[in-house]
């Protein structure tokens, strides 16, 4: 029996991701939901921390900067903000992605810990598993 995982979805095993892909995606989602909370939307469409209103965020799309023109992307931000402060609709207006979005993000919290967690748990047995040689491998 072999202590790799087995093939799933055409993932090879020495592909798998490891802790450190697991704990940055999981800070990386926390940081994205914390923004969301952070953040409120100023009459102008443009990003501000909630309660600043002089501190906005600069416009990012570059297609926008350099030709005027809304990406696909545009709008994303700020219909995961409108969702975060409870306003469906408006996210909805400002991009029909946004909620799908939100979602995923949301999910990868409990996904992630539970990925750690179980990832904690197999090193840990790997670790007092009794080897071939009747010795315990430590």
């Amino acid at each position: 029996m072999t202590d790799q995982p087995p093939i799933a979805l055409g993932i090879k095993p020495s592909a798998a991701h490891g802790p450190r892909h697991h704990a940055l995606a999981l800070a990386l989602a926390i940081l994205a939901i914390a923004l969301a909370l952070a953040l409120e939307e100023r009459p102008a469409g443009r990003l501000a921390l909630f309660g600043r209103a002089g501190l906005t965020l600069p416009n990012v799309c570059a297609s926008r900067m350099v030709l005027g023109v809304d990406c696909p992307g545009c709008g994303l931000t700020r219909a995961i903000v409108s969702l975060a402060h409870g306003d469906w609709r408006g996210s909805w207006r400002r991009h029909v992605l946004g909620a799908p979005l939100a979602l995923f993000i949301l999910a990868q919290v409990p996904y992630r810990l539970a990925v750690l967690a179980r990832q904690g748990r197999r090193s840990t047995t790997r670790a007092f598993r009794p080897s071939t040689q009747g010795r315990l491998d430590v």
